[in-house]
């Protein structure tokens, strides 16, 4: 039976095309990457769809900034489940929104970071976490924290980055140019390999699809695994959707939850009113 997965990109095409400069010039390849990587993770009959948001706050990183994103970009979720998607994965390595929007529908709300964690779980004992820049470190780090995965990463800054901008060069493997890409992934993945972690995370969305899109799953030869969480993503939102169709289950709706049942009508009415 067909699932329908929505990816939702917490972010609008026009920021995506400012920030997609390459050797100089604008390029138009966020979209269309996204979709093949899609398309490379889940079954055939797994239809893949992709919206962005109308307005972007500026930031991910900044706690009121994301606040403020989340309001429409679960209301996005809202009417996603209205129309019938199976499942939602929200784009962002740092999960913003994800809670928020498992207490108001339904369906399967993943976010990468989470996924990568959940399924690097199956695949090493010790991970380090990898991002593109230093503004995500706390954010992951709480993460880490609050999914309860503190004992399964590295004692040692188990939250790192390269040193050069990574973006430009994400960008560029993903249009088929990847040795200058995986040259600096290489440089920062074997110095966490060097300081004890035997499988390596990466959930930023276009940084783990870029290394799926070429065929990179282990760090040079040293047999230690990379878990890319856009896929890992992608694959516990397919998952969770087949679960949810075959034996009806749904995230808890316990008082004792922060994702307990709300009393009726209020979210609806609380959309209205944020519109």
């Amino acid at each position: 039976m067909t699932r329908r997965i929505l990816l939702i990109h917490p972010t609008t095409e026009e920021d995506i095309k400012e920030k997609s400069i390459v050797s100089g010039k604008p390029i138009d390849w966020y979209e269309e990457s996204m979709q093949k990587h899609a398309e490379k993770v889940v079954r055939p009959d797994t239809e893949v769809s992709q919206w962005f948001l109308e307005r972007y706050s500026g930031s991910l990183q900044n706690l009121y900034l994301a606040t403020v994103n989340n309001l429409p970009l679960v209301n996005m979720i809202i009417k996603a489940e209205k129309k019938g998607f199976d499942a939602v994965v929200i784009t962002n390595h740092a999960d913003s929104g994800v809670q928020m929007a498992r207490s108001v529908v339904n369906i399967p709300v993943i976010g990468p970071c989470e996924a990568s964690l959940a399924v690097g779980s199956f695949m090493g004992e010790k991970f380090v976490m990898l991002t593109i820049r230093e503004q995500f470190l706390r954010l992951l780090e709480h993460n880490i924290r609050l999914f309860g995965f503190e004992s399964r990463v590295i004692n040692y800054r188990p939250v790192r980055w390269p040193e050069q901008g990574l973006w430009p060069h994400i960008i560029e493997a993903h249009q088929g140019k990847a040795e200058k890409f995986v040259e600096l992934f290489e440089r920062i993945a074997l110095e966490c390999i060097r300081d004890g972690a035997d499988t390596i995370l990466v959930p930023g969305y276009p940084f783990g699809a870029a290394l799926s899109m070429i065929g990179y799953t282990e760090v040079a030869d040293t047999g230690v695994a990379i878990v890319d969480g856009a896929a890992a993503a992608l694959k516990m939102a397919e998952s969770l959707a087949d679960l949810h169709k075959s034996i009806g289950l749904v995230r808890t709706k316990s008082q004792m939850s922060q994702y307990q049942k709300p009393p009726e009508g209020l979210v609806e009415a609380a959309v209205r009113s944020s519109i």
